[in-house]
């Protein structure tokens, strides 16, 4: 690990409140004055999330909150969704095919979450990104930890941790856990997101935040109309 930071003088460590990232942030603890922290923040963390964050603070001696608005942006561009029809599409609504606007999962988190991220990077010059990435975690990896892009390495400390080791090491030193594992497997980024339908948070919400959950599952019953229709012609 000394050797990789060796080799950078602008270190930034994403931290998104999850459990693989805060992990990452305790291994890292006797390196944190060589590392900014950065987090994204959309503007809809979950209260679980904003509690650990607020511990991550703590010990984090330089730390950066990147912000946008994930809510102002979906007012423009549609609720996010695993399905996309064509008549949610902006030209399908412009010609009258459809009423709901959406927008696919990955577009809404390339544009509030990692596009941000990304330029901030460049802003600030940094020229190491590390983050709690696990290889048991994604089908295919992006890129893997060493590979660089646009003068930007990336390292993966967790890279062959599994699930099971990462709540034992949580546990082990003391790190704040999210509440959201209580209930489900994996954290939540957008407290409304709409997408990502196979993390089933509204699993979450329904025992944690009714509000919410309402909202939620209301925006669900909406699309799947919209859905259904499209399907009517397959």
């Amino acid at each position: 690990m000394r050797n990789v930071l060796d080799r950078h003088k602008k270190i930034a460590l994403h931290l998104s409140g999850g459990k693989d990232s805060v992990a990452t942030l305790y291994v890292l603890r006797p390196y944190l004055d060589r590392i900014t922290v950065y987090h994204l923040d959309t503007g809809d963390n979950p209260p679980e999330t904003k509690r650990v964050l607020e511990e991550c603070r703590k010990i984090a001696p330089h730390y950066v909150t990147v912000q946008t608005d994930v809510r102002a942006w979906i007012g423009k561009n549609g609720f996010p969704s695993d399905v996309v029809p064509t008549s949610s599409s902006y030209l399908g609504r412009f010609m009258g095919f459809g009423e709901l606007p959406l927008s696919d999962r990955f577009s809404c988190c390339w544009q509030n979450i990692m596009l941000p991220m990304y330029e901030r990077m460049v802003a600030d010059g940094i020229t190491l990104i590390i983050r709690g990435q696990k290889l048991v975690d994604m089908p295919k990896v992006p890129m893997k930890s060493g590979e660089s892009m646009n003068g930007i390495e990336v390292y993966y400390p967790l890279d062959d941790w599994t699930n099971e080791d990462l709540f034992a090491y949580l546990r082990e030193v003391g790190a704040p856990i999210s509440g959201v594992y209580d209930v489900l497997p994996e954290d939540i980024g957008c407290m409304h997101c709409t997408a990502w339908w196979d993390k089933r948070s509204v699993d979450w919400l329904k025992v944690r935040h009714p509000a919410a959950h309402k909202f939620v599952a209301q925006k669900h019953i909406e699309i799947k109309r919209s859905v259904e229709a499209q399907m009517r012609g397959f």
